[in-house]
C-alpha cells in the first residue's frame, strides 16, 4: 500500500520505518491478530482481524469497516485495482463493492466449502479459494463457486497461492506444487526435483525465479 512495507502479527499491525517496525495500531483493538492484509479502493490498506475489518493509512490511522461487524476474517484479498475485496469469514464469503455495499457469495458453506484459508483474485477476474479441503474457483462472470478437481490439498494452513508476473497462478500441496498455465494443470515434486515431497509456499523473486 503506498511503497510501504506491513506486516500483520498475532500482537496487530506492524509497519516499516527507516528500517524499524513499529506497531501501527491506531484504531484497531489492542489484541487484534491479524489474519491478512489487502490493497482496498483509495489505496487504503484493509486488514482482516479476529475482531472485524479495518481500513486507512499509515498517517490516519485504521477505522472500522462498520457493516462487517465485529465477526472474526479468515481471508482477505481484493481485485479491479482494490475496487473490490473480497472477504472469507468463518463460513460464508463475501464482496465488498467499492460504494462499502456487502454482498454474500456463499452463504453457510452451500458450495461444500470448509474452512476458507486463503483468497487469490487473478488477472482474468477469477477469485480462488483455498480451503482445508481442497481449492475452488469463482470465475470471472459467475455466480457459484466450483471445486477444482484432480488437485492435491495443501499440506499447510500457512500455505500461500502465488499469481507471477506471466500469470500462473502456483498452488503448494502436499506432493510439491502445482501451477496453472493455459488453462492446464501441472505438479512439480520429488521427480522433477524438488528434496521434499510437500511445499508450504512460493516466492519469485525481483529477476522472476521462483522459490
Amino acid at each position: 500500500a503506498g511503497g510501504n512495507i506491513w506486516v500483520g502479527t498475532e500482537r496487530g499491525l506492524a509497519h516499516l520505518d527507516n528500517g524499524v517496525f513499529h506497531m501501527a495500531n491506531r484504531g484497531i483493538p489492542e489484541q487484534s491478530v491479524i489474519a491478512d492484509l489487502a490493497n482496498g479502493p483509495d489505496g487504503e490498506l484493509w486488514i482482516g482481524t479476529s475482531a472485524g475489518i479495518y481500513a486507512g493509512s499509515h498517517e490516519k490511522g485504521f477505522r472500522e469497516i462498520a457493516a462487517w461487524g465485529k465477526d472474526p476474517v479468515y481471508a482477505l484479498c481484493s481485485s479491479s485495482g482494490g475496487r473490490v475485496v473480497w472477504v472469507a469469514g468463518r463460513r460464508n464469503l463475501w464482496r465488498i463493492e467499492q460504494n462499502g455495499a456487502l454482498k454474500v457469495v456463499d452463504e453457510g458453506g452451500k458450495a461444500g466449502i470448509e474452512g476458507i484459508e486463503r483468497l487469490l483474485a487473478d488477472g482474468s477476474g477469477n477469485l480462488w479459494v483455498r480451503s482445508a479441503g481442497g481449492l475452488y474457483v469463482l470465475k470471472s462472470g459467475e455466480a457459484l463457486l466450483s471445486p477444482v478437481e484432480g488437485l492435491l490439498r495443501s499440506e499447510s494452513r500457512q500455505s500461500r497461492m502465488l499469481l507471477d508476473a506471466s500469470g500462473r497462478l502456483w498452488y503448494p500441496n502436499e506432493k510439491g506444487v502445482a501451477f496453472l498455465e493455459n488453462g492446464r494443470w501441472s505438479q512439480i515434486g520429488l521427480a522433477e526435483g524438488l528434496p521434499i515431497d510437500f511445499a508450504r509456499a512460493t516466492f519469485v523473486d525481483h529477476e522472476g525465479s521462483l522459490w
